[in-house]
């Protein structure tokens, strides 16, 4: 693994995924499926973020975590180590 892409997200869905569509396009172009992966943070979206990136996710053949929080935390929350 050579590059790790980290995406923070609270209710962008339609951004998110166009941004994905964009990665994978080039990743796969480039043929570097096997050297990048990327981490998706979502802040307990309320839209239908976590829907569509799974959706997203069984449709790919890029490496792509997503992580939701359980509860919509503060950007002070956020910065503060151990709160995550």
């Amino acid at each position: 693994m050579f590059l790790q892409i980290v995406i923070p997200t609270y209710n962008r869905e339609i951004y998110l995924i166009k941004n994905l569509n964009e990665l994978s396009s080039i990743i796969n172009n480039l043929n570097l499926v096997e050297d990048i992966s990327i981490y998706i943070s979502d802040n307990c979206s309320t839209d239908n973020t976590e829907n569509a990136v799974k959706d997203f996710i069984s449709h790919s053949n890029i490496n792509i975590n997503y992580f939701r929080d359980i509860q919509l935390m503060t950007s002070n929350e956020l910065c503060e180590p151990g709160q995550r």
